[in-house]
């Protein structure tokens, strides 16, 4: 499924499924499209007719993406950063140059448990919660249950110009790979997401053809098998 980056502008075109294919709801024909273009078709779950079909695509599943102790960094803003740390990656890191970090000041905060990710089916996947040691809180007693109050904390507290202290932490947080590189979370999310939807149609289901029982006869349906193992 396509990921359209936050400051990519989007349009939502109102449609309507008559006669085998779409049609703007509020008539008149489809606007010229771009070959190759891509986007998310979002119906009601009632819509599908097929019982297999909407479990395939809600099927819900947690993973593992870091382990308890890892290192992340929150991403704070140079323009309203409040403290005593450079900019740019600690010393041993590297970084992407498209990612820009050595624009933004990283804050370091550790798991203290395992962090995991809801995948749910075609819908973009969560992060569960997750206790945290946030180290450059002064106050040590508040526990910091989920990777967004690590990050609305210490923006709160480093950050005190802005006007929100909320974020999206899958590109606000990073992470640091084998390699040494720190990247946003949102590396993992997309690698996690990928790693179902072939799973989904390569190991989860099984496509077959001819009648089902009671005498149905569609062109093919899909039967669940397995949940999946994503390697």
């Amino acid at each position: 499924m396509p990921h359209f980056p936050e400051h990519q502008k989007t349009v939502v075109i109102p449609v309507e499924w008559k006669k085998g294919k779409w049609e703007p709801s509020y008539g008149g024909e489809m606007p010229e499209i771009r070959e190759g273009a891509m986007g998310d078709l979002t119906l009601s779950a009632g819509a599908l007719t097929n019982r297999y079909d909407l479990e395939r695509l809600s099927y819900e599943m947690t993973v593992e993406i870091l382990h308890a102790g890892s290192l992340l960094w929150a991403r704070m803003s140079r323009v309203h950063y409040r403290g005593e740390r450079r900019l740019g990656v600690p010393n041993g890191g590297f970084s992407r140059q498209r990612d820009r970090l050595e624009e933004a000041v990283l804050l370091p905060f550790t798991l203290k448990e395992q962090l995991q990710l809801l995948l749910r089916g075609t819908k973009p996947a969560q992060l569960c919660q997750c206790e945290c040691d946030a180290h450059d809180l002064p106050d040590k007693s508040e526990e910091i249950l989920s990777i967004n109050q690590a990050y609305t904390r210490l923006s709160e507290r480093f950050e005190p110009g802005r006007r929100s202290h909320a974020g999206n932490v899958f590109t606000k947080v990073c992470f640091t790979d084998g390699e040494g590189f720190i990247m946003p979370l949102e590396v993992l999310r997309k690698s996690e997401i990928v790693k179902l939807e072939k799973t989904l149609m390569a190991q989860m289901v099984e496509v077959t053809h001819g009648p089902l029982e009671g005498g149905e006869s569609p062109n093919g349906h899909v039967k669940l098998i397995e949940p999946p193992e994503i390697e």
